[in-house]
């Protein structure tokens, strides 16, 4: 509905803006608060990015095989999207 209100961009800046306000506050009333944040200096840039991890690890990750569990929710996901956009 956002997204008819005003443009898709701007609907999706919006919603993950929010998102990310709510996520701090939540972060900051948990246990050790934001404090913990300084522990993201010992995790790999790969990790950070927020992309797929590679699976025969060409990026240096440990390769790992794909489980039953990610090939199901790699279904639901693409179901969601389908649901979601020929709405």
């Amino acid at each position: 509905m956002l997204g008819r209100s005003i443009e898709t961009w701007q609907a999706a800046f919006l919603s993950f803006a929010i998102g990310t306000v709510a996520l701090a506050m939540i972060a900051a009333l948990a246990k050790g608060g934001l404090g913990q944040l300084s522990g993201v200096r010992d995790v790999g840039w790969v990790y950070l990015t927020g992309v797929l991890v590679d699976q025969v690890g060409l990026l240096g990750v440990e390769r790992s095989p794909v489980t039953a569990e990610e090939v199901a929710g790699l279904a639901l996901l693409a179901a969601g999207t389908y649901l979601v956009v020929r709405a």
